[in-house]
């Protein structure tokens, strides 16, 4: 953990008597000791903590680590620098677009447009822009900005952006908007999808969902719960989909043993104990089921930029599932996940659920345990 042992904040002066005038001073306060301290020559805005006991600064010309970088190309209103393989974050002097530039010392020497700035129901009488103040947060996966949007007048936002998606060839620049998607894993009839994602605090209708169902018996369903919710909750029907597969970690067929008992777990129609492995209430017939690699479903599915929650609950194949994305890097993509463990009937991963789990955290993805 890094404890911070110095604030600084901004002091703003002016005489507006017959025009705006004003000047911003810095000043570090010692958490420790309450000393405050303004800072000397310093009368620009937007100042940030650099590194060896030096601070980035605004003036009229740019905003400056260190010192400004030779020839970099287009009018400077932003400079940022962050210490992951040293990219360089730059907003430009109209604010229509952000950058990531990288300097000839890294991997590439390349600027890279990672977002646009367009208004959008904005009135004609107020500021239309995408301000300064961008920040990285400390894991490097995320840009906090101030902005105009949508009428709402001047807002806070945050951004993806992380040194995966910037490395990855056919992936550095996202035509289209963020989107948010549901992905649910073990989608029986739709119920997870009313419990977890359709609330009336959240919304919901702006997300993609879709739901991945291998169980024979549980299709016709998970087909008309899924009808009802896109009806009952006005949900996009382009914007619900019905994978009929299971979620694995190859594409191809699985052996999958049917669930033995009427109904699921709670009584309620839809079978819910189904599984390509042995457990308490998968005793049915053996049947062939289609499968998927999830990791690339899902890399074919959404971007960087995007916001994911991923439930599963597949009945003990999250072991091997989460393991797979988590070495071929496709787990940093969702941003939460809402699992459900069966480390009781696959006895060979117990211990493995907190394992896990805290290697999803430490990539700064939310987990839920549900079930």
């Amino acid at each position: 953990m890094q404890i911070v042992v110095q604030v600084m904040f901004l002091y703003r002066s002016a005489y507006c008597r017959y025009w705006r005038n004003f000047k911003t001073f810095a000043f570090t306060v010692d958490i420790a000791t309450g000393e405050l301290w303004r800072v000397p020559l310093a009368h620009g805005s937007h100042h940030d903590f650099g590194w060896d006991d030096n601070l980035i600064s605004c003036d009229s010309t740019g905003y400056y680590y260190a010192k400004a970088i030779p020839g970099f190309p287009g009018p400077i209103r932003t400079l940022f620098t962050w210490d992951l393989g040293m990219f360089i974050i730059v907003w430009d002097l109209v604010g229509s677009a952000l950058h990531i530039h990288q300097p000839a010392g890294g991997v590439r020497n390349t600027t890279v447009i990672i977002g646009h700035y367009s208004p959008v129901k904005e009135s004609r009488n107020v500021a239309q822009r995408v301000d300064l103040h961008p920040r990285w947060s400390r894991d490097g996966r995320y840009v906090c900005f101030d902005s105009t949007h949508e009428g709402l007048g001047r807002q806070v936002y945050v951004a993806k952006v992380y040194d995966k998606a910037l490395v990855r060839p056919g992936v550095d620049v996202v035509a289209r908007p963020p989107r948010k998607f549901f992905m649910d894993l073990g989608a029986r009839t739709g119920d997870s999808i009313e419990k977890m994602l359709i609330k009336a605090e959240t919304d919901y209708s702006d997300y993609v969902i879709h739901a991945f169902e291998c169980n024979p018996e549980n299709m016709p369903l998970v087909r008309s719960g899924l009808d009802r919710l896109t009806t009952q909750y006005k949900l996009h029907p382009e914007n619900v989909v019905l994978v009929e597969a299971a979620a694995w970690i190859e594409k191809g067929t699985l052996s999958f043993h049917m669930d033995s008992r009427n109904v699921g777990a709670d009584g309620k129609p839809g079978k819910t104990g189904g599984s390509v492995f042995d457990s308490p209430h998968a005793l049915g017939d053996l049947v062939t089921v289609p499968s998927v690699d999830f990791g690339d479903y899902l890399e074919s599915a959404v971007t960087y930029v995007d916001h994911v929650v991923c439930k599963i609950d597949i009945e003990g194949a999250e072991y091997e599932l989460l393991s797979h994305m988590i070495r071929r890097g496709s787990i940093i993509l969702c941003d939460v996940v809402m699992i459900e463990w069966h480390s009781r009937f696959r006895k060979e991963w117990r211990g493995w659920d907190a394992e896990l789990e805290s290697m999803m955290r430490q990539l700064h993805i939310h987990v839920v345990r549900i079930g």
